[in-house]
């Protein structure tokens, strides 16, 4: 690297001839390829490696150890580095670029430090040319402080994660993100980034998730974003993002997330309609709170939305949306819908009236109905709806106008008493159908608890209720105690609130907490010491940290189904903490010995892992311990154990364990001397008793109870025990060999039945154990008949409880162990077990038919027994197993080892608690039949193991919770002959490769969540025999047409029923089973398709089956053919042979008829007539009778003419009321028939060929007050809207009007919107006739002509919006009239002329646009003054940009502002004014506004902007405040931009020496006087005043080539063609700018002996520059020179320069002959590429530091003539060659100054 100093002066050159020698260095320029372990080291020195939390040890050679080197992740190989994670750890300063040259490296997460510097521009100085940077993919830097990107396209070849959120990051995104195209995920949130989001963001198509939320990004979406069709996540929230969102969002068909809320304050607000993502079939969670759309919320938002069993989240508060929520949202099944903050009018009644939104709003629709999503008219809470039981909807005095979810209405109450507390707990836990209400019951008929400060209710005594006392000095509640007394619902938070409250017992009852903050304000009790939730509905302890008090926790019977929740280790005081059968999973964590005061710790009963911790040793004041039944593994804590020293009772038995349980020794607990309780049976324990246990007991009398049991135990019971006189001891099933005899006399032990046996004559040790070579069922005698030990050849130990005559049979141990781990003493079957052979063992099946044996099962058919808990795996090791029935028991079992059942060919277990699939994948090939329908099974998805089973023939999965789609990997069941799945929670449709299955018999998946069409494939299934869809509960069902599974021979059990197919039924419906002649075939069919939708007749041919069952009912069924009527006594259970009338009946009612079912069903209850026959009941099947209005007749009138297949019609046609059918609103509730007010069918797909006939029928409704058809191709005639006398709002935008002829007779209409159409020709003159209109939108047509003067005859309109169109003349002046004028939009035309100044009489103007009149201001343009809306009081938007305006502001612009309103930060005031001819300057009295937004560029404004204008921080959106200058809001004169201001990105750039800009705003500078402008540049910029001549200078009389120094072409009296400028040694001081290179013919600069700066920016537009004496001058920096591709002569002396040679000089190459560079500090070697300096004649480098050998190749540079090397440090030997030079003169290396190795050798 060079560096460069000043320089005062230069010594002379004295150049001395000496020859020397020069070292020749023959190594090649490349970089050293560093180890991993340097580059390691590089990493930690440069990000302060000292100081990391986690620092590594950069002396070990191991880069693999996790020791040495803490966060590095090596390969399998453990040699190469693939990941470094070093987050959180004190990283602080600049990545070495090192780092990205580790071949292997694929990850690093550098996140949460203070990085400043990520090394990205670097890196290609530590590579080779032949070397590849690391095949990066991930970088995590989030929350850092990196602020620039330079560089990381070195990487970008494999980069796919890039998180950059948190960091420095400022101005517009950084250009290096366009070049990074195979990013998969970006995020770069909470930076700094502003300006607008690049258009070239949609070439970045591989990108999934974009992170941008939380900048300064302005603008709108660009529509580019709908390129990135793979994009799933989309967050840009909380920029300042304004508009609509662009209409090619569409194309995002994967999106999952999609978020541009702006809920903070100074955010941006996206406006215009709401979006429909109406195709995205994926999108769960939208967030578009915080903005200003407007309307209606579509009918079809998320129409294609698949996944309906998702949780959805729509965030949609603080809009301006109105209308209401609508019905099709009832196919979201989990739905949190936020709406607040919008002009929302209500629901759809069915929605609140639907059981199917229970789980909205995580469940609270549930509890509080619709109030959970908004509070309704005239009610309010503080945040809109009902979010606890506590805080319900409150009623509003005055009102909220309509409006549903309020959030505010009068005063904040008071602080409520400890009795309103209660009564607020009362309500919300459903206190009126308590068990026990004493006391409680005199608040049964309030409300509120606000009642209870009513006078009647003075003197209740809250200290008299059931399960209340109170302190008797304050009368404040101490204690509730209300256990298993029917409480139901969510504990409100105020329940803490009670000041003196230190004990809590709602156990045994159905309460929870809130879900998302859990016990929150518990902190607020704090005397709370005891709380006991045990067998509620608790499913996490969020917040029970604070309840700092507490010490004593009972939360027994609860649904955790997690870890044990840290947060309970923050209770100091906790004693006691009980948890029995509370669902606790996972391993104890750590932390558990911060409960420092624990006495007794209960985990009884969970499904707790891992090892005891050792923890439980720093808790000595613990004397209770039950760890039992659970899961728990490895040895007990010795260590620990020894320092609890109160313990008292230890319990970790384990029967019911999967895995092996506590192993190891025992402990001898002889620290222990209170012990007299321990269990630690049914575990895997060994070795002996020690003989020290129990030694340190001290209450030898006292009644010890130890439980040894089945166990792996050795030796004999010591005799050390002996010391106890009472001791129930069970030891049984383990591997003793005895029982010490000393024991054998103690009478008191085993509940005194040693003293008992012996005092029988037998041994009393028996009592303990049965000795070898004996048994028992209970492994020890018991005085009293048949309780003796039985003689057992095969009993190997002591203390067994089974025989099998021989050594003990393999089989009988499994069965054995199954009736001891599912408490078979208990069963409610099972004779003879554990009496016989278990071939006897009711149950059990066994090869041979001799019930004696012992072995050869087959079978254990074990339903409805009894069975509890789970079963033992080693049942799957029964050798010849092929059935297993477990139904109907509490049971569980894990399917680890079921490969080992080789036999096994059915697994039954219905009606149990399977829990867990895993490893089913593992069965046997022989298994072919799995049932396991109602269960425990909750999984997303059918596990795919299940699809592996290949030989499965019958699967019956129904009644669990599986959901999600059928794979189609389910043509992997080739073998499958029954699937049954019905009634979960599956959803999407048939997958086409269910048709694969060629035996499939059996489909049945009624009762799911399905949707999509019946698959026609089903028909190809050719084995078919029963096909059950029905009732499916989401999105309508399957849709579609009927499929005519034609080819399906054997077919003849079809349920469609409770769908919405469509269409009519095939005529070859079942036509392979019509024409089949198998009985079994054709008889007995039964076909149920009612409630559908389909239409149609019956086919005749069904008349071809021999014996039919068919129900059609609920649907559009148009005929009954006759022939299928006939006298056969096999259709419809032989009804339709036993009618003698009707008969066709007994299939269907005929039109005007009906039953409840739809169709006869007895022979004397005949169909009954309808009062108004067909009129009420249409179709064959009513199954009731529904008068049809005359409204109904015109709305099916209308759908004939006008739906098509891609319409909505939810309900249209159907027997619903029409004021549910979609788009329909009446003047009364959903359940009328007529009163029609409102038709919204927005962008429905409707197409009219009899426009004349559907634009009467519409207008003929009398009650219709909106009419919306917008984005529909219904352009309606106006000949009959006359009828529509109460017609108020038409909305008839982009349906391809092209007139309005007639429009005045709809004499009521107010407000009319018919833009973006074809309406041609002059402007309508019939709606000047229309006086009541107060809104009129006609933007966006062809209108021509011009505006007439009776548009001042429309005093009531409001807006009007005519933009873009093609109108033209002038303004006229009666525009004036329109006194209630608000928005008046009509920009985009070809008006011209003046703006009228009776427009200055509109008081309530809002906003004024006539913006771009004329094409671009060509053709047409307002001209003339700037009118000064002195009047308006309320302004907020003018825009005349793009005119002809001319004069200048006014000064009294916008004085009538109110006050109020321009002093307030809310109300932004935007004035384009842009692209006029204005001149003066601004008005200082706008400093009055307080946010103000004013485009002024492309005028002829002069400065300066007024001072106090720059201290404005609010005007132009904030960026005066921002940018701290008024450049925000104009560049100054001298300066411009493409804006003409400065913005994000976009700074006001000084114009060249050459150029001028003379007003405010300019967008480009313009060229002056080229030569004589760099000329006086050059003056003023060197002190030219004090040049020692400066002759003729700035002389304006004189031509520039007579000024001193200064040489032309055309001699001095020429005025231009500079070529020489030669002014050395003339006292120029400063800096040289830049501008003196843009001297066209400039070929020599002289400056040398100066006291000069210069640099060489600008220097490649000196073409022509040949020579440059630059010598004894300050250079600042070589850069740029190789740039002036002409030169041929360098003079660089004495310029103090240092560093190594300059590598630019030999971009010169192609002219480069002179190079002076002597007197300089230059080091290192010389380059070897001067062989590269072809024309180089004269190279002088005398008097630097240039060290090594003299190159050779300058020996072959065949031109040269003087080489000056003297006085260097040069070294080594001169090369032969130097002799060989042909033109060389002067050869100069002598050396007399300088120590160090000099030249030597031989003289060439």
């Amino acid at each position: 690297m060079i560096t460069f100093r000043r320089s005062n002066g230069m010594a002379a050159f004295l150049p001395g001839l000496a020859t020397c020698l020069v070292l020749l260095d023959t190594t090649s320029p490349v970089h050293a390829i560093l180890s991993q372990k340097e580059v390691l080291s590089h990493i930690y020195n440069g990000l302060n490696g000292e100081n990391w939390d986690m620092r590594w040890d950069t002396s070990s050679a191991d880069v693999c150890s996790g020791t040495a080197y803490p966060g590095v992740i090596c390969d399998d190989s453990n040699s190469n580095i693939v990941e470094i994670d070093l987050q959180d750890n004190n990283l602080i300063g600049t990545i070495s670029p090192h780092l990205y040259t580790l071949p292997y490296l694929t990850k690093i997460d550098f996140s949460k430090n203070v990085i400043t510097d990520a090394g990205w521009d670097k890196i290609d100085l530590v590579l080779n040319e032949d070397e590849l940077p690391s095949d990066i993919e991930v970088i995590d830097l989030t929350n850092n402080k990196i602020n620039s990107l330079e560089g990381i396209t070195n990487i970008a070849d494999t980069l796919t994660a890039l998180h950059l959120s948190y960091n420095n990051i400022k101005g517009p995104l950084p250009e290096e993100i366009f070049s990074l195209t195979h990013l998969q995920l970006l995020a770069i949130s909470e930076n700094g980034l502003t300006g607008k989001l690049d258009t070239r963001i949609g070439t970045l198509t591989n990108l999934r998730e974009f992170y941008c939320y939380g900048n300064e990004i302005t603008g709108h979406i660009p529509s580019e974003i709908g390129d990135l069709t793979k994009m799933q996540v989309l967050t840009l929230a909380e920029n300042r993002l304004k508009g609509q969102i662009p209409q090619t969002i569409k194309n995002m068909g994967n999106l999952r997330t999609f978020s541009v809320h702006n809920n903070e304050a100074g955010t941006g607000e996206h406006s215009g309609p709401l979006p429909r993502f109406d195709a995205h079939p994926f999108l769960s969670e939208i967030y578009l709170d915080g903005n200003s759309f407007t309307g209606s919320i579509p009918h079809m938002f998320l129409h294609m939305f698949n996944q309906t069993d998702e949780q959805v989240t729509i965030g949609l508060s603080n809009n301006l949306l109105t209308g209401t929520v609508p019905t099709e949202f009832l196919k979201f099944r989990s739905l949190n819908l936020n709406v607040v903050g919008n002009n929302i009018t209500g629901f759809a009644e069915e929605i609140c009236d639907s059981g199917s939104i229970s789980s909205w709003m995580n469940g609270l629709v549930e509890q509080f109905g619709c109030d959970a999503i908004l509070c309704p008219d005239g009610y309010y809470t503080d945040v809109g709806r009902q979010e606890e039981e506590s805080v319900p909807c409150v009623e509003c005095e005055v009102g909220t106008n309509g409006l549903y979810g309020a959030t505010f209405c009068g005063a904040e109450k008071d602080d409520i008493s400890e009795l309103e507390i209660l009564a607020e707990f009362y309500l919300a836990v459903n206190g009126l159908n308590w068990d026990e209400t004493s006391g409680w019951d005199v608040m049964a008929d309030i409300e509120s608890p606000l009642d209870l400060t009513l006078p009647s209710y003075a003197g209740v005594n809250h200290c008299n209720f059931w399960g209340i006392i109170c302190r008797n000095d304050t009368n404040q509640v101490k204690e509730i105690s209300l256990p298993s007394n029917g409480l139901e619902g969510m504990v409100p938070p105020s329940l803490f609130d009670l000041p003196a409250l230190d004990t809590l017992d709602l156990s045994g009852n159905e309460l929870h907490f809130d879900r998302d903050y859990g016990f929150g304000p518990i902190g607020n009790a704090k005397k709370l010491e005891k709380l006991d939730v045990s067998s509620n509905d608790i499913q996490k302890f969020s917040g029970i940290g604070q309840a700092k008090a507490l010490r004593e926790l009972y939360a027994d019977d609860l649904y955790f189904f997690t870890g044990l929740d840290t947060e309970l280790y923050q209770l100091p005081e906790l004693r006691v903490l009980h948890m029995q059968y509370s669902g606790l999973r996972n391993e104890i964590p750590k932390g558990l010995s911060q409960l420092a005061n624990l006495r007794s710790i209960n985990l009884y009963g969970n499904e707790l892992e891992g090892t005891i911790p050792s923890e439980i040793g720093d808790l000595p004041k613990l004397w209770h311990i039950d760890f039992s039944e659970n899961d728990f593994t490895g040895h007990l804590p010795t260590v620990a154990i020894k320092n609890l020293l109160d313990l008292e009772k230890f319990h970790v038995h384990q029967s019911g364990r999967s895995k092996e349980g506590i192993t190891g020794e025992l402990p001898s607990f002889k620290e222990q001397t209170k012990l007299h309780l321990l269990d630690v049976s049914s575990n895997s324990m060994t070795g002996p008793i020690p003989t020290n246990f129990l030694s340190g007991v001290e209450d030898v009398d006292q009644l010890m109870v130890i439980d040894l049991g089945w166990n792996s135990f050795t030796g004999t019971i010591p005799s050390e025990l002996s010391r106890f006189s009472q001791m129930n001891l069970d030891a049984v099933r383990n591997q003793f060999s005895g029982v010490s005899s000393s024991l054998c006399t103690l009478s008191g032990w085993m509940d005194g039945e040693v003293g008992k046996i012996k005092k029988d004559g037998g041994n009393g040790c028996d009592a303990i154990l049965c000795p070898k070579g004996t048994y028992s069922e209970i492994g020890y005698a018991k005085s009293g008949s048949n309780g003796e030990c039985l003689s057992c050849v095969s009993a190997e130990y002591a203390g067994e409880t089974t025989c099998n005559g021989a050594a003990e049979n393999e089989e009988k141990k499994i069965l054995d162990n199954l009736y001891a781990e599912t408490s078979g003493s208990n069963w409610k079957k099972g004779a003879y077990w554990t009496t016989g052979p278990i071939c006897t063992y009711e149950g059990v099946v066994c090869e041979s038919n001799n019930s004696n044996t012992n072995e050869g099962i087959v079978e254990l058919r074990l339903s409805d027994f009894g069975l509890i808990g789970n079963i033992p795996t080693e049942i799957y090791q029964l050798p010849k197993l092929t059935k297993v029935d477990f139904s109907n028991n509490v049971v569980d079992i894990s399917f680890d080892g079921i490969e080992n059942a080789v036999n096994l060919e059915s697994f039954i277990m219905s009606d149990a608690d399977l829990s867990d699939l895993t490893g089913i994948g593992n069965a046997p090939p022989s298994l072919k039949k799995i049932h396991i329908e109602r269960n425990a099974l909750n999984y997303s998805i059918i596990p795919h193991e299940i699809y592996s089973l290949e030989n499965l023939e019958s699967l019956s999965i129904g009644f669990n919770e599986f959901g999600g789609k059928i794979s189609p990997s389910i043509s992997n069941l080739k073998s499958i002959q029954e699937f049954w799945a019905g009634s979960n929670d599956i959803t999407g449709s048939i997958p086409h490769s269910i048709s694969e299955l060629d035996d499939l018999r059996s489909l049945v998946l009624s009762g799911n969540r399905m949707s999509g069409s019946i698959p026609n494939g089903l028909g190809n299934v050719t084995s078919l025999r029963q096909l059950h869809l029905n009732g499916q509960r989401d999105f309508g069902g399957f849709s579609g047409p009927v499929p005519s599974l034609n080819k399906s021979p054997h077919l003849h059990d079809i349920d469609f029923s409770r769908n919405s197919l469509t269409g009519s039924i095939p005529n070859d419906f079942l036509a392979s089973v019509r024409g089949s002649t198998v009985h079994d075939d054709y008889a007995g069919v039964s076909i149920d398709m009612s409630s559908n939708l389909i239409t149609g007749a019956i086919p005749p041919d069904f008349d071809d089956f021999a014996s039919l069952f068919l129900n059609l009912a609920g649907n559009k069924i148009t005929n009954v053919p006759t022939e299928i009527c006939d006298d056969d006594d096999e259709f419809m259970d032989g009804l339709v042979g036993s009618l003698t009338t009707n008969k066709c009946d007994a299939i269907l009612c005929r039109p005007g008829t009906f039953t409840p079912v739809g169709r006869q069903t007895e022979i004397n209850e005949t169909c009954t007539p309808c009062s108004g026959g067909e009129s009420q009941a249409p179709y064959y099947g009513s199954t009731e009778c529904k008068a049809v209005s005359g409204e109904r007749e015109t709305l099916q009138k209308i759908y004939k003419l006008i739906f098509t297949e891609s319409s909505d019609d939810k309900y249209w046609m159907t027997d619903n009321p029409i004021c549910t059918w979609a788009g329909i609103t009446c003047n009364g509730d959903d359940s009328d028939d007529e009163g029609v007010i409102e038709i919204d069918l927005e962008s429905n797909s409707l197409v009219a060929d009899d426009i004349d006939e559907v634009s009467k029928l519409f207008f003929s409704l009398p009650n219709l007050r909106l009419l919306n058809l917008r984005g529909n191709d219904i352009p309606l005639a106006m000949d009959n809207i006359g009828s529509a006398t109460n017609l108020k709002l038409l909305q008839l935008s982009a349906t391809g009007l092209r007139d309005i002829n007639g429009i005045s007779a709809a004499t009521s209409l107010e407000e009319l919107h018919v833009t973006e159409n074809d309406i041609n020709g002059d402007f309508p003159e019939e709606l000047y006739d229309m006086p009541n209109l107060e809104r009129l939108y006609i933007s966006f047509n062809n209108i021509t002509g011009t505006l007439s003067p009776r548009i001042g005859e429309l005093t009531n309109l409001k807006e009007f919006y005519a933009y873009t169109n093609f109108i033209s003349g002038t303004i006229p002046t009666e525009i004036g009239k329109l006194e209630n004028i608000e928005n008046l939009v009509i920009g985009q035309n070809f008006f011209r002329g003046t703006i009228p100044t009776e427009i200055n009489d509109l008081v309530h103007l809002r906003e004024f646009s006539v913006y771009y009149e004329g094409e671009a201001g060509i053709n047409g343009g307002l001209d003339g003054k700037l009118i000064d809306f002195a009047k308006a009081t309320h302004l907020r938007n003018i825009d005349v940009e793009g005119n002809k305006l001319t004069g200048s502001i006014p000064s009294n612009f916008l004085s009538g502002l109110d006050t109020d309103f321009r002093s307030s930060d809310d109300n932004e005031i935007v004035l384009h004014l842009a692209d006029n001819m204005l001149t003066g300057t601004l008005p200082t009295t706008f400093s009055n506004i307080k946010n103000l937004y004013i485009d002024i560029a492309g005028n002829q404004i002069k400065g300066p902007i007024p001072q106090s204008f720059c201290s404005q921080s609010l005007w132009m959106s904030g960026k005066v405040g921002e940018f701290n200058s008024c450049n925000a809001i104009a560049c100054p004169a001298g300066y411009f931009s493409p804006s003409g201001r400065q913005k994000e990105g976009e700074d006001c750039t000084r114009c060249g020496a050459l150029e001028v800009a003379p007003f405010l705003g300019s967008y480009e500078c313009i060229a002056g006087d080229l030569e004589k402008a760099a000329l006086l540049s050059f003056y003023d910029s060197t002190g030219g005043d004090n040049w020692k001549d400066n002759q003729n200078w700035k002389d304006a009389s004189k031509p520039i080539c007579s000024w001193a120094g200064v040489t032309c072409k055309g001699g001095s009296l020429d005025n231009a063609t500079v070529t020489e400028l030669n002014l050395n040694g003339n006292d120029l001081t400063g800096t040289m700018p830049s501008a003196i290179f843009e001297l066209p013919f400039l070929e020599v600069l002289n400056v040398r002996d100066n006291d000069l700066y210069m640099e060489f920016g600008n220097i490649e537009k000196a073409e022509k520059l040949d020579t440059l004496y630059i010598s004894a001058i300050d250079v600042g920096s070589i850069k740029g020179i190789g740039q002036a591709k002409a030169l041929r002569e360098i003079h660089l002396t004495g310029n103090a320069l240092t560093g190594d040679f300059p590598e630019e000089i030999f971009d010169l190459a192609d002219s480069l002959e002179s190079l002076f560079i002597a007197y300089n500090k230059f080091s290192g070697t010389l380059s070897k590429r001067f062989g590269e300096l072809k024309k180089l004649k004269d190279f002088y480098a005398y008097d630097n530091d240039f060290t090594g050998h003299i190159p050779s190749e300058l020996a072959q540079l065949e031109n040269l003539q003087n080489l000056v090397l003297a006085e260097n440090k040069l070294s080594g030997t001169i090369n032969e060659e130097f002799s060989s030079m042909p033109s060389l003169k002067l050869f100069s290396a002598y050396r007399r100054l300088k120590p160090g190795p000099k030249l030597h050798g031989k003289l060439p």
